[in-house]
C-alpha cells in the first residue's frame, strides 16, 4: 500500500490540494510533516543542546521496523528504504524543521491505511573528525492511521490531521525521555484516483467534516 518514501525535494511542492487544478497533486500519498519540537534531551554534555534529526517510517501494525536500520548511511535493504529523515538542527533542543516526508500511495487498497502506522523516532547526530556518524535516541512517537481516518478533518480530495503535539515516548533501550513534536499529517488522493476512492469507500465515514 505504501511505496518507498520520498524527502521533500524529490516530489513538487503543491503537496496540499486548494481545489484549483493548477495545484492538483499528480498522484496520491501520505504526507508526515515534522514541524518542530521543544524540550528534547540534551545529548551533547560540553553545550547542553543537541542536534536533533527524526527518522519517519510508515508500514503496517504488525510490522516491526529495525530503528538501527534509520541511518542516513543504511544498506539500501527493503526496510531502510522505508526509513525517511529529516535534516539536522544543530545545537538545540527546540528544532524548527518544518518538512514534509512524503509516502505514496497505493489506492488499490484504500481500507488497509486503517491498519497502518506511523513511526517517528527523534535522534540526536554525532560526527566524529572522520566523518563517522552515530545516533543517540531521544524519543519516539506513534500515529495509528485510524486516527487520522476517524480524527482527521476531510476537505476536498484530502483528510488532515491539524498541528498537534505529541509527547515523545521512550525509544527502546532509553532510560529517560523529555519534549514532544509537533506534527500535521495529511492523506492526500490525486483526482484521477477519486473515482476508485470513493467506490471502496461507499458507505463508510472518514474525517470529521466540522
Amino acid at each position: 500500500m505504501v511505496k518507498t518514501g520520498l524527502k521533500v525535494k524529490d516530489v513538487s511542492k503543491d503537496h496540499f490540494s486548494s481545489g484549483s487544478t493548477g495545484n492538483a497533486p499528480k498522484f496520491s500519498r501520505l504526507v508526515v510533516r515534522i514541524v518542530e519540537a521543544k524540550q528534547l534531551l540534551a545529548s551533547d554534555v560540553e553545550t547542553g543542546k543537541s542536534d536533533p534529526i527524526c527518522f519517519v517510517w510508515c508500514g503496517y501494525n504488525d510490522e516491526s521496523p529495525n530503528v538501527e536500520q534509520a541511518t542516513e548511511h543504511g544498506d539500501g535493504g527493503e526496510q531502510q528504504t522505508r526509513w525517511v529523515a529529516t535534516s539536522v538542527c544543530y545545537t538545540t533542543t527546540d528544532p524548527v524543521w518544518n518538512q514534509d516526508i512524503v509516502f505514496p500511495l497505493d489506492i488499490s487498497d484504500v481500507m488497509s491505511l486503517s491498519q497502518m502506522r506511523c513511526l517517528v523516532f527523534v535522534r540526536d547526530e554525532d560526527r566524529d573528525e572522520e566523518g563517522n556518524v552515530t545516533y543517540d535516541d531521544l524519543g519516539m512517537l506513534e500515529f495509528p492511521m485510524q486516527d487520522l481516518l476517524i480524527g482527521g478533518r476531510a476537505m476536498q480530495n484530502s483528510i488532515v490531521r491539524a498541528s498537534a503535539w505529541y509527547d515523545l515516548k521512550k525509544s527502546p533501550g532509553m532510560r529517560k525521555v523529555d519534549g514532544c513534536v509537533k506534527l500535521t499529517i495529511s492523506l492526500i488522493f490525486a483526482p484521477e484516483d477519486t473515482d476508485a476512492i470513493n467506490s471502496q469507500l461507499d458507505g463508510v465515514e472518514l474525517g470529521n467534516t466540522n
